[in-house]
């Protein structure tokens, strides 16, 4: 999906909340491990739920939870202090110091921005505001204007799905290495989403890709409207997107950036197929996939496809959510279609083997510093953060929530804190 916010600007009040910075907690877990046996062989017919996805799945109510103890986190393992979060709401992005609870609207030079990820270190952001995508500091400077939409080319046979859009949030249409970008031309009717992965669709939707420098492209990427999610390869030399194949039905292919190479990856056969998400793996030598099955939104299933060596392994009721390294994910499982409940897990690929990550009721997760770290928003407004290799919990007291969050980007582990980022929030 490569659509970006539609911005509304917003005063740039400042919020200093003064709440004492206190250290996080540590709550020691147990993992529970268990494995299942997904098909091994290449999926061909997948009946898919055709349903964006607006919110993740509620935790299992099926086991009981042992009692949480609370003990100080050594400062001298403190991998989590001072990470700075990004908070997501419809109308605005908010800079926490989740440490001491303070924050702050983010704006780009009093512009309103979409948030597309961290940049380095984290002491600086990647950022579309309407006009452009860029590079600030988390003072809200302009450090470096990577792409001018004006650069975009005149559309005949459709209109430009961003800039502006409507929605929750963007999917970045930058390429990793921030040479190229790709954009969505769209025709038709037009119809509000209302969903993380897809704000609003068009009837037709297709494929663009092009420098940002303007040296090379446009290229077409799609063939037949479907291009309703995109995901740039790791090397951002390739695109993995959803299209129509001749027969009407939702197919996944992938292209060079230039516009050759398209290969079809998938041989769906059922029409009511929908992916829903694509993501590649950190090396780039396997696809996840989230497909829903017959339109309902009920019976999500997740597809790796190792593109090595052409096979594709289906695991069913699992809604893949990351890559924590190239062999494993972090993913819900479905327990109980209805009432829905669902266990946060990994996944291991290369073993078919799950591990259940004891979820606090969370209902937004999002990677926390690094993929295998699970950030958690409960839904009695506390800030929880699973470390998936050992599943001990960090709670962070003085986590001001934002009215409203939907989503977050936090800072990187590499993150040197504001002394050495320069600033204070």
């Amino acid at each position: 999906m490569l659509t970006f916010l539609m911005m509304l600007i917003l005063s740039a009040c400042m919020i200093d909340k003064t709440t004492e910075t206190t250290q996080p907690s540590i709550i020691p877990t147990r993992a529970e491990a268990k494995t299942s046996t997904p098909s091994l062989t290449p999926t061909k017919t997948q009946e898919v739920t055709s349903k964006p996805i607006t919110n993740t799945p509620a935790p299992s109510k099926t086991k009981t939870q042992s009692a949480v103890s609370i003990t100080p986190i050594p400062t001298a393992i403190n991998f989590l202090d001072g990470k700075l979060i990004i908070l997501r709401e419809f109308t605005v992005n908010y800079l926490e110091d989740i440490l001491s609870g303070r924050g702050n609207n983010l704006f780009a030079e009093g512009k309103s921005i979409d948030i597309l990820r961290w940049a380095g270190n984290g002491c600086t952001l990647i950022a579309a505001t309407r006009d452009e995508i860029v590079e600030m500091d988390l003072q809200g400077k302009i450090l470096l204007t990577i792409f001018s939409f004006d650069q975009f080319p005149t559309i005949t046979d459709g209109v430009i799905l961003s800039p502006p859009s409507i929605g929750v949030r963007a999917i970045d249409s930058l390429s990793p290495d921030e040479t190229w970008i790709a954009y969505k031309i769209g025709s038709g009717s037009y119809e509000q989403m209302g969903s993380d992965f897809e704000p609003y669709r068009f009837e037709f939707e297709n494929l663009e890709a092009m420098s940002v420098d303007g040296s090379q492209g446009t290229y077409r990427l799609s063939q037949n409207g479907g291009a309703w999610r995109a995901a740039w390869s790791p090397d951002s030399a390739q695109i993995a997107y959803s299209d129509y194949d001749d027969h009407g039905t939702h197919q996944l292919f992938i292209i060079n950036r230039d516009g050759v190479n398209r290969k079809q990856l998938t041989a769906f056969t059922d029409t009511k197929v929908e992916i829903i998400k694509i993501i590649w793996s950190p090396n780039g030598e396997k696809i996840a996939l989230l497909v829903d099955q017959d339109g309902d939104g009920a019976d999500d299933k997740t597809l790796i496809l190792d593109l090595d060596d052409n096979t594709a392994k289906a695991y069913e009721n699992i809604d893949i959510m990351w890559w924590r390294d190239n062999n494993s994910s972090v993913a819900w499982k479905i327990i109980e279609q209805e009432p829905r409940h669902a266990e946060l897990i990994t996944l291991d690929t290369s073993t078919d083997n799950e591990f259940t990550i004891r979820p606090e009721g969370c209902y937004r997760i999002n990677p926390f510093g690094n993929p295998s770290m699970a950030g958690c928003l409960t839904d009695d407004e506390r800030f929880i953060v699973y470390d998936t290799n050992t599943s001990n919990a960090f709670e962070y007291p003085s986590f001001d929530p934002f009215p409203g969050t939907q989503y977050w980007i936090a800072a990187p582990d590499s993150y040197p804190g504001v002394i050495g980022c320069g600033f204070t929030p």
